[in-house]
């Protein structure tokens, strides 16, 4: 299992809900199936699929799940949450997912997150360029241009990914 499976599995014990439960609260309903007790069973299969490791969440899926359980959205597929990390927003719960987070708010979080990740990849970047030049022999100037082609290859990544949603 991956660490994002765990971590949605965790998040769902701590909160103490059922897969459908859990499902009411982060998964955005499908309006096109119209019979209830499918939704309810397509649902739990959803929560089933991605605490299994067999699909990914979408990204408003797990911006939900991130803010249902009070972490960091990047956390989730980071690194293995413990109970002291979680903190159930009681809220949501109680709502049953009356609202649910925009694409465009999605995307505002992305960019957010975008920004403060280029900012920290700017101060230590340099650091780490100079340091692979050292190890390697390699010209700084090589091992700069290398690590800018990888970092537009991932900025071209995420645009697409943002324009999908």
């Amino acid at each position: 299992m991956s660490i994002l499976s765990n971590n949605i599995q965790l998040i769902r014990g701590v909160a103490n809900l059922k897969q459908d439960e859990f499902a009411d609260v982060v998964v955005p309903k499908n309006k096109k199936i119209k019979d209830e007790k499918k939704e309810i069973k397509n649902r739990r299969a959803i929560i089933s699929s991605y605490e299994s490791g067999v699909a990914m969440p979408k990204l408003v899926v797990l911006m939900n799940i991130a803010e249902f359980a009070g972490v960091k959205t990047e956390d989730l597929s980071t690194r293995l949450l413990s109970v002291h990390d979680i903190t159930i927003n009681s809220e949501k719960v109680e709502k049953k997912n009356k609202t649910s987070v925009s694409p465009d708010e999605v995307i505002k979080k992305i960019r957010q997150e975008m920004t403060l990740v280029n900012a920290t990849l700017q101060v230590h970047g340099l650091k780490i360029i100079n340091l692979e030049s050292k190890i390697t022999d390699k010209p700084f100037d090589e091992v700069f241009s290398d690590h800018q082609r990888k970092i537009e290859q991932e900025v071209k990544r995420l645009e697409a990914l943002t324009d999908s949603l």
